[in-house]
């Protein structure tokens, strides 16, 4: 749903609906469904290509050995990630001091080291890994917040059933 959305904020309805009704009539609209199954049927050959998941897990694919390849569309969606201390948990000032780890630059290094993106600037992703970050390639990024995507989803989501959910 992330794919339509980005489509529709960066391009607009009408250029969105031409370039979504050419996309639909080459791919199976089976191939449209979850994301990991279709990514898998694209490292098997079963499809062709694969919209609607994050380019790094095509890249950690292709690392393994897996025939596939990320191409960022520009622009590239990207989206907020969030952590959280949920409420009435056992261990709270425990789950605070994970959460300071994690936002630390040491904790931003781990992830990075198993790749996962970093959020802060002064750490960066992975090397092969920054061919799909937008600050990195050159391509345009279109950030989707939350307000603005949950107010697209009616839309996006007729959209994907017009084109996709056959």
């Amino acid at each position: 749903m992330t794919f339509i959305t980005n489509l529709r904020l960066a391009w607009g309805e009408e250029r969105t609906e031409a370039y979504l009704g050419k996309l639909a009539s080459r791919i199976s609209s089976a191939s449209a469904r979850a994301p990991a199954p279709w990514s898998t049927g694209v490292m098997e050959g079963e499809y062709p290509l694969a919209i609607g998941i994050f380019m790094h897990h095509a890249l950690i694919s292709a690392k393994t050995g897996a025939p596939v390849e990320a191409v960022p569309m520009d622009p590239v969606p990207s989206l907020s990630g969030t952590v959280v201390l949920p409420k009435h948990v056992p261990h709270p000032y425990a789950a605070m001091l994970m959460i300071d780890f994690l936002l630390s630059k040491d904790g931003q290094e781990a992830l990075a080291h198993q790749d996962y993106f970093p959020s802060s600037r002064e750490v960066p992703p992975t090397e092969y890994l920054k061919r799909v970050v937008p600050r990195y390639n050159g391509v345009p990024e279109n950030f989707l917040r939350p307000e603005v995507s949950e107010a697209a989803v009616d839309g996006t989501q007729a959209l994907y059933e017009k084109y996709f959910d056959r």
